[in-house]
């Protein structure tokens, strides 16, 4: 397991639904970096924000691809992590003209396909780099949440602790995705509870990601079928700025509140 870098404040998108022709189809409604860095760790700091936005629509507007890509690790705050985020967020969007097909079992195994070509164009970067610049970028990798759709049917791909909820037309809220992590596990099988992961010292510790040191074995990734019906908006979001927003993202009684400001702070950033 590897500790993803804690306290930046990153990505979270608003997909809105549209009917057509008795189908829903997704479009992006709103984005939302939250706070810059400097504000919450001062004028002087020199980090960089680790996040890419992922978003593209085939030319004959079968497929989307939406979704967040958060980077991790890297060997300094230069943007090495920033590295691994924009390489994942050019291997989706690039993907959306040649999905090979939306059968389960092909789509499956189309998304490890992705995986290992995201993990093959890290590592000839990383070593482009050190080549070229003479620098090592280190171990980066990136954890993403990813919502694929053509037609009615849509699925979900992701790794680490980026988040997808989706906010039902009746107002209600589901989390669709569990981190994968060390906290998370410890959540599931009842061994803690929820006030107690909310300040687990491995909440930040994913057990899936990206990563060079990792290699190119796609088995941490989870594909999952996204029932679109009576959905009215799906949230993706890195874990930056839903800690942001919420206190506890692990307690579920605190999540509709959570949402209710995530989608404020989207309504009033697209509408600016």
């Amino acid at each position: 397991m590897l500790k993803q870098n804690s306290g930046n404040h990153l990505r979270i998108i608003e997909l809105a639904t549209a009917q057509e022709d008795g189908t829903r189809y997704l479009s992006l409604r709103g984005t939302e970096r939250g706070r810059r860095l400097e504000e919450i760790y001062g004028s002087g700091f020199d980090g960089v924000q680790q996040d890419a936005l992922i978003s593209a629509e085939s030319k004959d507007g079968l497929y989307r691809v939406y979704g967040v890509a958060d980077g991790m690790g890297g060997s300094d705050t230069r943007g090495a992590s920033l590295v691994a985020a924009n390489i994942l967020k050019a291997v989706y969007e690039g993907s959306v003209e040649g999905i090979p097909s939306f059968r389960e079992d092909k789509f499956k195994l189309g998304q490890r396909m992705l995986y290992r070509s995201v993990w093959n164009r890290m590592n000839l970067e990383a070593a482009r780099v050190k080549k070229d610049a003479g620098f090592d970028l280190g171990n980066i990798g990136a954890t993403f949440g990813v919502v694929t759709q053509r037609g009615e049917d849509a699925y979900i791909t992701h790794a680490g602790n980026v988040r997808v909820y989706t906010v039902l037309d009746d107002g209600s809220i589901q989390l669709r995705t569990l981190d994968h992590s060390r906290t998370q596990t410890l959540l599931s099988d009842g061994i803690i509870t929820d006030e107690q992961a909310c300040v687990h010292d491995k909440k930040h510790t994913v057990a899936s990601a990206v990563m060079l040191s990792w290699g190119p074995d796609p088995a941490g990734i989870t594909v999952q079928k996204l029932d679109l019906t009576g959905v009215d908006r799906v949230i993706v979001g890195s874990d930056g700025i839903i800690d942001e927003l919420m206190t506890c993202p692990f307690n579920h009684s605190r999540r509709y509140d959570a949402i209710l400001a995530l989608t404020k702070v989207l309504s009033e950033t697209s509408s600016a």
